[in-house]
């Protein structure tokens, strides 16, 4: 086992800092160029109205 602020431990070290480090920028990057989401204002509601129900087409009993 290396001891402490040993060269392989510093190496080791380092190396995870630069991992670290270049995943960090990669996450950056691919969020700064990912297109924000498009919707269209036409009116239409995001969620269903209130008492929509889809089972009345399936199992309407009346």
């Amino acid at each position: 086992m290396p001891r402490l602020g040993s060269h392989t431990t510093r190496h080791t070290a380092g190396r995870a800092i630069r991992l670290l480090a270049a995943l960090g920028a990669t996450t950056a990057y691919a969020l700064a160029l990912a297109p924000s989401t498009v919707a269209l204002d036409n009116g239409l509601a995001r969620t269903p109205p209130m008492g929509w129900n889809s089972w009345n087409q399936v199992r309407c009993c009346g």
